[in-house]
């Protein structure tokens, strides 16, 4: 799958989670009574987030999203930065496949678990 489709794929489970959970679904815990399409955008986004080397453009197209979700910029923005970041690390673009796919919880569920581990403690 090239980066436009799967950039577009992405956009489709990452919006719902940013109508979720706003910006703080950059780096919110996994909750557990999340639907299941708003927790694995929440995933795939942090997937993205935490591997990027160019954050800050990723994070003003999640932030005028959020603010705006209906505004068709703001999730063309969202998009073209979700396409550049997967265009650029191949191996990021494999991993959120397989996530799309339900094949993998992403590199970053260890973290989310380890969290969800200390704060039940």
């Amino acid at each position: 799958m090239d980066a436009s489709q799967l950039a577009d794929r992405v956009f489709q489970v990452v919006g719902p989670a940013i109508g979720a959970y706003g910006t703080a679904a950059l780096t919110r815990d996994e909750e557990a009574g999340a639907a299941k399409k708003v927790e694995l955008g929440r995933a795939i986004l942090q997937e993205i987030y935490w591997r990027d080397k160019n954050v800050p453009p990723l994070e003003t197209a999640v932030n005028d999203f959020a603010a705006g979700p209906k505004d068709e910029d703001a999730a063309a923005g969202l998009r073209l930065q979700m396409k550049k970041v997967l265009e650029s690390d191949q191996t990021l673009a494999d991993e959120v496949e397989k996530m799309l796919r339900g094949q993998s919880p992403g590199n970053n569920a260890e973290a989310d678990a380890e969290t969800a581990a200390r704060d039940k403690s």
